[in-house]
């Protein structure tokens, strides 16, 4: 009998323990520099037939690090997955990007175990990252990066200066 009462008032004490909201922090880096990340990050998929068919992250770089802080360059992080592809990279199926419809100078793959993905918001381990070097536009403070796909349409990603 003693044992019948013992082991109801461990399983009460564990069951209401188990209902009860714990105190325990929940651990959210708040540097400024993933603060800032995450303001500059964008998130947009594209949708065909009720399916995504491709996930695509936009960070404006310039106003995120000191590295590409520029008065001639615009550097954008562009991250894509693709569900329904074996091989990723977004340029290899038919999807074009511009910046308020001017082309990049120059594309570069990042590889995924490097350093610098760390201080970006709203990754993944499936997606792959570029970075996207445009001309600045003079006088022009809103930056529209647009993602363009022949079937899909577009995704327009909009950020300031």
């Amino acid at each position: 009998m003693r044992f019948f009462f013992i082991c109801t008032f461990i399983f009460i004490i564990l069951f209401f323990k188990g209902c009860t909201i714990s105190n325990k922090p929940i651990y959210l880096d708040n540097s400024s520099l993933n603060l800032n990340a995450l303001q500059n990050t964008k998130k947009q998929d594209f949708i065909f037939n009720e399916k995504v068919k491709a996930l695509f992250f936009v960070t404006y770089l310039n106003n995120l690090r000191n590295d590409f802080k520029s008065d001639k360059k615009e550097y954008f992080l562009i991250g894509a997955y693709l569900p329904d592809e074996e091989e990723q990279g977004f340029l290899k199926h038919s999807y074009t990007l511009s910046l308020n419809n001017n082309k990049s100078n120059k594309i570069k793959l990042i590889d995924k175990n490097n350093q610098f993905l760390k201080s970006i918001a709203l990754k993944n381990k499936w997606t792959t990252y570029y970075i996207l070097q445009f001309p600045t536009l003079k006088n022009v403070y809103d930056l529209n990066v647009k993602v363009s796909h022949f079937i899909y349409g577009n995704l327009i990603f909009k950020f300031v200066k």
